[in-house]
Protein backbone atom coordinates (compact mmCIF):
# COMPACT_ATOMS: atom_id res chain seq x y z
CA UNK A 1 0.00 0.00 0.00
CA UNK A 2 1.44 3.34 -1.05
CA UNK A 3 1.55 6.50 1.07
CA UNK A 4 -1.02 8.10 -1.19
CA UNK A 5 -4.81 8.19 -1.31
CA UNK A 6 -6.24 5.10 -2.97
CA UNK A 7 -9.82 4.34 -3.98
CA UNK A 8 -11.15 0.86 -3.27
CA UNK A 9 -14.37 -0.82 -4.37
CA UNK A 10 -15.60 -3.84 -2.41
CA UNK A 11 -17.92 -6.46 -3.90
CA UNK A 12 -21.21 -6.85 -2.02
CA UNK A 13 -21.25 -10.60 -2.63
CA UNK A 14 -17.82 -10.96 -1.02
CA UNK A 15 -19.19 -9.22 2.08
CA UNK A 16 -22.61 -10.87 2.23
CA UNK A 17 -21.79 -13.87 4.43
CA UNK A 18 -20.23 -11.72 7.15
CA UNK A 19 -22.92 -9.06 6.76
CA UNK A 20 -25.57 -11.72 7.31
CA UNK A 21 -23.93 -12.76 10.56
CA UNK A 22 -23.76 -9.16 11.73
CA UNK A 23 -27.37 -8.58 10.71
CA UNK A 24 -28.59 -11.56 12.74
CA UNK A 25 -26.62 -10.43 15.78
CA UNK A 26 -27.69 -6.78 15.51
CA UNK A 27 -31.34 -7.81 15.10
CA UNK A 28 -31.25 -10.19 18.07
CA UNK A 29 -32.69 -13.01 15.97
CA UNK A 30 -32.62 -16.60 17.18
CA UNK A 31 -33.06 -18.71 14.06
CA UNK A 32 -33.96 -21.76 16.12
CA UNK A 33 -37.33 -20.08 16.73
CA UNK A 34 -40.06 -20.26 14.10
CA UNK A 35 -41.16 -16.64 14.62
CA UNK A 36 -37.61 -15.41 14.10
CA UNK A 37 -37.28 -17.52 10.95
CA UNK A 38 -40.32 -15.73 9.54
CA UNK A 39 -38.77 -12.41 10.49
CA UNK A 40 -35.59 -13.47 8.70
CA UNK A 41 -37.61 -14.09 5.55
CA UNK A 42 -38.88 -10.51 5.76
CA UNK A 43 -35.29 -9.37 6.32
CA UNK A 44 -34.12 -11.14 3.17
CA UNK A 45 -36.93 -9.48 1.24
CA UNK A 46 -35.89 -6.08 2.60
CA UNK A 47 -32.30 -6.71 1.51
CA UNK A 48 -33.36 -7.82 -1.98
CA UNK A 49 -35.60 -4.77 -2.39
CA UNK A 50 -32.87 -2.34 -1.32
CA UNK A 51 -29.79 -4.11 -2.65
CA UNK A 52 -29.31 -1.80 -5.63
CA UNK A 53 -28.41 0.95 -3.15
CA UNK A 54 -25.56 -1.01 -1.55
CA UNK A 55 -22.42 0.42 -3.13
CA UNK A 56 -19.32 -0.21 -1.03
CA UNK A 57 -16.48 2.21 -1.73
CA UNK A 58 -13.54 3.47 0.29
CA UNK A 59 -10.61 5.84 0.21
CA UNK A 60 -7.56 4.81 2.21
CA UNK A 61 -4.09 6.17 2.90
CA UNK A 62 -1.03 4.96 4.80
CA UNK A 63 0.93 7.53 6.76
CA UNK A 64 4.30 7.16 8.47
CA UNK A 65 3.87 6.60 12.20
CA UNK A 66 6.00 9.67 12.88
CA UNK A 67 2.96 11.84 12.14
CA UNK A 68 1.69 10.76 15.57
CA UNK A 69 3.98 12.42 18.09
CA UNK A 70 3.58 14.11 21.45
CA UNK A 71 0.02 12.88 21.66
CA UNK A 72 -0.91 14.73 18.45
CA UNK A 73 -1.60 13.44 14.95
CA UNK A 74 -0.58 16.08 12.41
CA UNK A 75 -1.26 16.20 8.69
CA UNK A 76 -1.00 19.03 6.16
CA UNK A 77 -0.48 21.67 8.85
CA UNK A 78 -3.51 20.66 10.93
CA UNK A 79 -4.10 18.19 13.74
CA UNK A 80 -6.69 15.57 14.60
CA UNK A 81 -8.28 15.91 18.02
CA UNK A 82 -8.22 12.70 20.08
CA UNK A 83 -7.21 12.83 23.75
CA UNK A 84 -6.40 9.13 23.80
CA UNK A 85 -3.38 9.79 21.55
CA UNK A 86 -1.65 11.20 24.64
CA UNK A 87 -1.41 7.62 25.97
CA UNK A 88 0.58 6.33 22.98
CA UNK A 89 4.38 6.53 23.48
CA UNK A 90 6.31 8.31 20.74
CA UNK A 91 8.10 6.06 18.26
CA UNK A 92 5.92 2.99 18.81
CA UNK A 93 3.64 3.37 15.78
CA UNK A 94 5.01 2.20 12.44
CA UNK A 95 2.11 3.24 10.23
CA UNK A 96 -1.20 5.04 10.54
CA UNK A 97 -3.88 3.67 8.23
CA UNK A 98 -6.62 6.22 7.58
CA UNK A 99 -9.87 5.47 5.78
CA UNK A 100 -13.34 6.60 4.84
CA UNK A 101 -15.77 3.88 3.78
CA UNK A 102 -19.39 3.99 2.68
CA UNK A 103 -21.83 1.18 2.05
CA UNK A 104 -24.32 3.46 0.35
CA UNK A 105 -27.84 2.64 1.50
CA UNK A 106 -30.08 -0.41 1.58
CA UNK A 107 -33.01 1.39 0.00
CA UNK A 108 -36.45 1.43 1.60
CA UNK A 109 -39.54 3.59 1.31
CA UNK A 110 -41.66 5.39 3.88
CA UNK A 111 -44.53 3.38 2.43
CA UNK A 112 -42.84 0.10 3.44
CA UNK A 113 -43.87 -1.61 6.68
CA UNK A 114 -41.86 -0.27 9.62
CA UNK A 115 -40.26 -3.69 10.12
CA UNK A 116 -38.95 -3.68 6.55
CA UNK A 117 -37.59 -0.16 6.99
CA UNK A 118 -35.83 -1.20 10.19
CA UNK A 119 -34.35 -4.28 8.53
CA UNK A 120 -33.09 -2.20 5.59
CA UNK A 121 -31.42 0.19 8.07
CA UNK A 122 -29.82 -2.76 9.88
CA UNK A 123 -28.53 -4.27 6.63
CA UNK A 124 -26.82 -0.97 5.85
CA UNK A 125 -25.16 -0.92 9.26
CA UNK A 126 -24.00 -4.51 8.85
CA UNK A 127 -22.46 -3.82 5.45
CA UNK A 128 -20.53 -0.76 6.59
CA UNK A 129 -19.18 -2.62 9.64
CA UNK A 130 -17.99 -5.66 7.69
CA UNK A 131 -16.47 -3.31 5.10
CA UNK A 132 -14.45 -1.59 7.83
CA UNK A 133 -13.29 -5.00 9.05
CA UNK A 134 -12.25 -5.95 5.52
CA UNK A 135 -10.15 -2.80 5.32
CA UNK A 136 -8.57 -3.59 8.71
CA UNK A 137 -7.56 -7.03 7.44
CA UNK A 138 -5.97 -5.44 4.38
CA UNK A 139 -4.12 -2.93 6.57
CA UNK A 140 -2.75 -5.70 8.80
CA UNK A 141 -1.57 -7.67 5.77
CA UNK A 142 0.19 -4.57 4.44
CA UNK A 143 1.85 -3.91 7.81
CA UNK A 144 3.16 -7.48 8.04
CA UNK A 145 4.46 -7.33 4.48
CA UNK A 146 6.19 -4.00 5.10
CA UNK A 147 7.91 -5.14 8.31
CA UNK A 148 7.93 -8.98 8.24
CA UNK A 149 10.53 -9.18 11.00
CA UNK A 150 8.52 -7.18 13.53
CA UNK A 151 5.33 -9.27 13.86
CA UNK A 152 3.24 -6.11 13.72
CA UNK A 153 -0.28 -5.94 15.09
CA UNK A 154 -3.16 -3.60 14.42
CA UNK A 155 -4.72 -1.38 17.06
CA UNK A 156 -8.39 -1.12 17.80
CA UNK A 157 -10.42 1.23 15.63
CA UNK A 158 -9.89 4.93 16.35
CA UNK A 159 -12.63 7.10 14.94
CA UNK A 160 -15.00 9.97 15.56
CA UNK A 161 -17.27 9.07 18.46
CA UNK A 162 -14.74 6.68 20.05
CA UNK A 163 -11.73 7.17 22.34
CA UNK A 164 -12.88 10.73 22.95
CA UNK A 165 -12.49 11.79 19.32
CA UNK A 166 -15.25 14.36 18.62
CA UNK A 167 -17.72 13.55 15.85
CA UNK A 168 -16.79 16.82 14.16
CA UNK A 169 -13.38 15.30 13.29
CA UNK A 170 -15.22 13.45 10.51
CA UNK A 171 -14.88 16.68 8.55
CA UNK A 172 -11.10 16.68 8.87
CA UNK A 173 -10.62 13.03 7.98
CA UNK A 174 -12.95 13.32 5.02
CA UNK A 175 -11.09 16.40 3.80
CA UNK A 176 -7.65 14.80 4.20
CA UNK A 177 -8.78 11.70 2.31
CA UNK A 178 -10.80 13.51 -0.36
CA UNK A 179 -13.91 11.53 0.58
CA UNK A 180 -16.01 13.50 -1.88
CA UNK A 181 -14.33 11.41 -4.59
CA UNK A 182 -16.41 8.43 -3.43
CA UNK A 183 -19.55 10.47 -2.89
CA UNK A 184 -19.23 11.02 0.86
CA UNK A 185 -20.09 14.42 2.30
CA UNK A 186 -19.84 15.65 5.90
CA UNK A 187 -21.96 18.20 7.71
CA UNK A 188 -20.61 20.65 10.29
CA UNK A 189 -21.79 18.45 13.15
CA UNK A 190 -19.85 15.50 11.73
CA UNK A 191 -22.83 13.69 10.23
CA UNK A 192 -21.75 11.74 7.16
CA UNK A 193 -23.83 11.27 4.04
CA UNK A 194 -24.64 8.60 2.97
CA UNK A 195 -25.53 7.71 6.55
CA UNK A 196 -24.01 4.24 6.24
CA UNK A 197 -20.48 5.62 6.18
CA UNK A 198 -17.64 5.92 8.68
CA UNK A 199 -14.12 7.27 8.92
CA UNK A 200 -11.23 6.43 11.18
CA UNK A 201 -7.72 5.15 11.79
CA UNK A 202 -5.87 1.97 12.60
CA UNK A 203 -2.30 1.99 13.93
CA UNK A 204 0.30 -0.71 13.30
CA UNK A 205 2.84 -1.49 16.03
CA UNK A 206 4.75 -4.42 17.49
CA UNK A 207 3.43 -4.19 21.06
CA UNK A 208 -0.34 -3.89 21.25
CA UNK A 209 -0.15 -3.43 25.02
CA UNK A 210 1.10 0.13 24.37
CA UNK A 211 -2.35 1.08 23.06
CA UNK A 212 -4.86 2.86 25.32
CA UNK A 213 -7.09 0.31 27.06
CA UNK A 214 -10.61 -0.05 25.69
CA UNK A 215 -12.25 -0.16 29.12
CA UNK A 216 -14.33 2.88 30.03
CA UNK A 217 -12.70 3.01 33.47
CA UNK A 218 -9.30 3.76 31.93
CA UNK A 219 -10.54 6.19 29.27
CA UNK A 220 -9.11 9.73 29.20
CA UNK A 221 -11.34 10.83 26.35
CA UNK A 222 -13.97 13.52 26.28
CA UNK A 223 -17.37 12.07 27.31
CA UNK A 224 -19.12 14.41 24.83
CA UNK A 225 -17.27 12.67 22.01
CA UNK A 226 -18.21 9.13 23.00
CA UNK A 227 -21.42 7.39 22.00
CA UNK A 228 -21.19 5.12 25.04
CA UNK A 229 -20.97 8.05 27.46
CA UNK A 230 -23.82 9.93 25.80
CA UNK A 231 -26.10 6.91 25.87
CA UNK A 232 -25.12 6.22 29.47
CA UNK A 233 -26.21 9.69 30.53
CA UNK A 234 -29.55 9.25 28.75
CA UNK A 235 -30.20 6.04 30.65
CA UNK A 236 -29.60 7.60 34.08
Amino acid sequence: MRDAIQKITLNEQDLYKDALGYFIRYSGLDLSKEKHLRMMETAHQARSAGLQGIDVRAVVCRWDGACLSGGVLSRNGSTLDCRAFSQIPDGTVRHVYAFVVTAGECISSDADPITSQLFAHTWGTAYVDVSRNALANAFLADAKQSFPEDDLQLSSYFGPGFYGMPMTENQKLCSWLEADSIGVATKENGLMLPLKSCSGLYLSLSDISLMPPESCEACVGNPKGCAYCRNGRLLK
